[in-house]
């Protein structure tokens, strides 16, 4: 499946608010927090479609297929391939 067609804007979250909110924080001490390493798909709203938090090890993600195909299914309003809750944006 290409993945050209789908517009990849990237996220940045310095203070760690959503992911925080989408439990994705592997470890936490008085200088900060670890993520477990996370993908989300975000609709034009602002809502996380899809988390994908890894198990901690670096090298757990989704490929990009895996991603391409939950994206196309975020545009076009289908179901999604399997579910995760979803977080506003707006209010994390």
């Amino acid at each position: 499946m290409p993945v050209d067609p789908f517009p990849i804007r990237l996220l940045c979250d310095p203070a760690g608010d959503l992911i925080r909110k989408a439990g994705a924080v592997r470890a936490s001490d008085k200088r900060g927090f670890i993520a477990r390493p996370s993908s989300m798909v975000v609709d034009r709203s602002g809502i996380v479609r899809w988390l994908y938090a890894g198990d901690g090890s670096p090298a757990d993600r989704p490929g990009p297929t895996r991603l391409a195909i939950v994206a196309e299914a975020v545009s076009r309003g289908k179901p999604l391939p399997e579910q995760s809750p979803a977080l506003s944006l707006q209010s994390a």
